[in-house]
């Protein structure tokens, strides 16, 4: 083809036209609704902007172990343990809910979310009961005393609508039955990933990314720290958790290790080492005897606290472990991943009692078939969803087996006559897809940069895609090759 006498502007023109159609369709949010019904939502919510459930940031059991709070870009999720049906959905003006937390009774639950607000649910009724709105960011955690009658809480904020979150150093006391906040403590250093109280409640414990412990006398003006860092500091903490009795640090390092430290006496009990991959999350067991701890390959690992010895490895999961919660009882285990699952386990076992789907990760982009009735949807884990949007129902999942672990698909585009779909790659691939069946039917691939949009030419003999480099370029699908530029 003589590319100087090819209609290239008028081409790009049409092409971007046809991004921007695609793209405006992107924004399908609308948070106000408060539902507490359950409806089937591995189905597509055009009304309330969910693609199926969501995704998970924290997972909690009640106290008596009867139900398991799922916090997630949908709302509060309530499952029945029994069953591991789902009860409820909590949404009254959440946004994305980021953390939850029990009331030792079992009776209040709170909730803090992206949008600042942290709120309170009464769990037999599963109404809304208080708001507080302090945060400037989101709520990154909320915990109760043991009392139930003081919520600590801390977040982060963020400067511009897309910077990268930064926390605000900054502890909130809340009462939970008045409503008011108490105290706000300023954190000095780096910033605080995790949080508990003393038995009795009178002290407060926080730890902070960079291996700094400090309590404080709530009500005085009285403060320790302890330095739990981990050899040179170049290493940093990820993950922590604090044993049941409130004595015991957990830390995990983006190294792999996991440093026990007893923050009454200061000492350094146990060292954990011989994994490379990072600890994402760590949970102690009700009696303080275990800890599990997931990473980013995705698998668990349980450690008896007192030996420092492995018990137990659990494997199933496919992506990084986010969050782990154990029940009541210490028997089961519940994880979450990066794979869009929720998977219960026996512990003493190693063995899976149940995996809940219908999860789904972040959605890169959506895309609308020429009459509007299928769906396409990207998303972080690897996988295009199409839905019916007339039904709401998810009709197939497009995924290439052979992609790497850290392979997404940043963007699709339907082609003029709907049978056909492209989607872009992190890996430098753009894939062409028989809509009817589901099957890769082209592999189109240039180079190793991140194909960011892609669009179809109205004849649908071209497809135009644009790429991380910053250049733009135009295939030929019958052949599959790039012709401009040449």
């Amino acid at each position: 083809m003589n590319t100087s006498s090819f209609p290239i502007f008028p081409m790009l023109l049409i092409i971007l036209s046809l991004c921007l159609s695609c793209g405006s369709r992107g924004h399908l949010q609308d948070r106000g609704n408060q539902n507490n019904s359950v409806q089937n939502y591995t189905q597509l919510d055009l009304r309330r902007g969910i693609i199926g459930k969501g995704w998970i940031n924290d997972i909690q059991y009640s106290p008596d172990g009867t139900r398991l709070a799922v916090a997630g870009y949908a709302g509060i999720w309530i499952y029945d343990t029994g069953s591991y049906r789902e009860l409820a959905l909590l949404t009254k003006n959440t946004g994305e809910v980021k953390s939850v937390s029990f009331s030792s009774d079992g009776r209040t639950l709170a909730s803090g979310s992206e949008n600042g607000a942290i709120q309170l649910w009464d769990t037999v009724t599963g109404k809304h009961r208080k708001t507080f709105t302090q945060h400037t960011g989101e709520v990154k955690s909320v915990r109760f005393s043991p009392d139930g009658r003081t919520l600590a809480s801390t977040g982060s904020i963020r400067e511009g609508r897309f910077a990268e979150g930064k926390w605000e150093n900054k502890i909130h006391l809340w009462d939970t039955v008045i409503g008011a906040r108490l105290e706000t403590f300023q954190v000095n250093g780096e910033y605080v990933i995790g949080t508990t109280f003393s038995s009795d409640g009178r002290i407060l414990v926080s730890a902070s990314i960079d291996g700094m412990v400090r309590l404080r006398n709530i009500g005085k003006n009285q403060r320790r720290t302890i330095d739990t860092a981990y050899m040179s500091r170049t290493e940093r903490i990820i993950a922590v958790d604090f044993s049941p009795d409130g004595r015991i640090l957990a830390s995990g390092y983006d190294n792999g290790a996991i440093r026990l430290s007893n923050i009454v006496t200061g000492e350094r009990n146990q060292m954990i080492i011989g994994y490379t991959d990072a600890v994402m999350t760590l949970r102690f067991s009700p009696d303080g005897q275990t800890l599990a701890s997931g990473y980013d390959d995705g698998a668990i690992r349980l450690w008896n606290v007192v030996t420092g010895e492995r018990s137990q490895i659990i494997i199933g999961h496919t992506e990084t472990i986010t969050t782990l919660c154990f029940s009541p009882d210490g028997q089961t285990l519940a994880s979450a991943s990066k794979d869009n699952t929720l998977r219960i386990w026996n512990t003493v076992a190693g063995t899976p009692l149940k995996t809940l789907t219908g999860y789904t990760g972040r959605i890169w982009s959506v895309c609308l078939n020429t009459d509007g009735k299928i769906l396409a949807s990207t998303t972080r884990n690897r996988t295009i969803h199409l839905w019916d949007t007339v039904t709401g129902m998810h009709l197939k999942t497009l995924t290439d087996s052979k992609k790497d672990r850290f392979g997404y698909y940043y963007s699709s585009c339907f082609s003029p006559d709907g049978q056909k779909l492209a989607s872009g790659s992190s890996d430098g691939t753009i894939q062409v897809w028989d809509v009817a069946t589901g099957r890769q039917i082209r592999l189109l691939s240039k180079d190793k940069h991140d194909f960011y949009s892609v669009a179809y030419s109205p004849d649908g003999q071209l497809l135009a895609s644009g790429s991380s480099d910053g250049t733009i370029l135009i295939w030929d699908i019958i052949t599959g090759k790039h012709i401009i530029p040449n």
